[in-house]
């Protein structure tokens, strides 16, 4: 029961980690900053099409930080599953 959640606790940690030091990589420290402010520039920069509806910059925005905060959240929930399995697999090889 235990290994299922534990691997798939791994799985999302290792892909994340794995994605944030390759885009560290290739772009460098603005990658960092483009996670922050990435929703602002796409909000802002679907405003240039005259057609485009008065609800898509707002749509965009809080769509794109609602992702952020979501995989932020799944990331530090992962990793506190982890933590979690190892100080329960501690205990009980203390027992």
């Amino acid at each position: 029961m235990k290994s299922f959640k534990l691997v798939a606790s791994w799985i999302f940690v290792i892909i994340s980690v794995i994605g944030l030091l390759i885009g560290f990589y290739i772009m460098g420290l603005p990658f960092v900053m483009a996670l922050l402010i990435g929703p602002i520039l796409v909000s802002v920069f679907s405003t240039d099409s005259p057609f485009t509806p008065e609800y898509v910059p707002y749509l965009i925005f809080f769509g794109g930080y609602a992702l952020e905060i979501g995989w932020f959240a799944l990331l530090s929930f992962a990793l506190k599953n982890i933590v979690l399995s190892f100080k329960k697999d501690e205990q009980d090889s203390q027992t």
